[in-house]
């Protein structure tokens, strides 16, 4: 498919090239999904206009998980504002998510809660409950940064629920691996490994290396609370081991 030529066949084509870019990220082969992007970005670039502005957000949430900000902060906007020209709601309320994760990671946490709280309000709106998980645990996310902590805790759960009942593997683990968190906070340790190894089993399952690592590190830090060391030491190990592997310096 990625080899069709037709330029009858490029939206579809474009849709294929984008989807598998989308799990390459998943993957962390990040350099590989850079590639197919910038393919589609200059392939559509004067065609089609829409899918052009919706591929460079995608790029700007690779650049966001490689930790370039600024860049994935510009790139997420100018796909939002063309969703919205094109009433693409669906694809606002995304970029909206993206935005949010951006935003709250350069410590704007206002402006972060104001983009979660708008793709919340769509997603209620039209009784998308695909998405809702992912909404819920944004706002979670907020709440902890602010020490809202059981606010945080009750949104993650209900994140939980509504994405088990799904099927729905990665917002589980989003949400579960809040929720150890926050038992790191509370210092409920114990309760945090076994959070963290649950979490480490759905990783493992999807794929996700980035996530992968976090597991451990995760599972690492609550080890070293309990005055387990060389458990921590164990899963300290496994962590920068992957993290070398993909390359995901913010990791190292």
């Amino acid at each position: 498919l990625l080899e069709l030529d037709d330029e009858s066949d490029i939206d579809f084509t474009t849709d294929v090239k984008l989807k598998l870019a989308e799990v390459l990220s998943i993957l962390t082969r990040w350099d590989e999904c850079e590639t197919i992007i910038n393919e589609v970005i200059k392939s559509t670039k004067e065609k089609l206009k829409h899918r052009h502005d919706w591929a460079c957000g995608d790029l700007g949430n690779l650049y966001f998980q490689k930790g370039k900000y600024d860049d994935a902060l510009r790139l997420v906007m100018l796909s939002k504002e063309s969703a919205k020209e094109s009433k693409d709601y669906l694809g606002v309320a995304k970029r909206d998510g993206q935005l949010g994760q951006i935003l709250m990671d350069m410590g704007k946490i206002d402006e972060a809660q104001q983009s979660f709280n708008d793709q919340r309000a769509y997603y209620e709106k039209y009784d998308i409950d695909i998405h809702m998980p992912d909404s819920l645990s944004n706002l979670g996310e907020i709440n902890l940064r602010i020490g809202k902590f059981d606010q945080s805790f009750d949104l993650f759960e209900k994140s939980y629920t509504i994405a088990k009942d799904l099927g729905a593997r990665y917002p589980q683990c989003a949400a579960l691996g809040n929720m150890g968190v926050l038992h790191l906070i509370r210092g409920k340790f114990e309760d945090a490994v076994a959070i963290f190894k649950e979490v480490l089993v759905l990783d493992s399952d999807i794929g996700d290396k980035k996530r992968i690592s976090q597991s451990y590190g995760n599972i690492g830090l609550s080890y070293k609370e309990l005055r387990e060391y060389d458990l921590a030491l164990d899963h300290y190990s496994k962590q920068l081991d992957i993290c070398k592997e993909i390359g995901y310096n913010l990791g190292i």
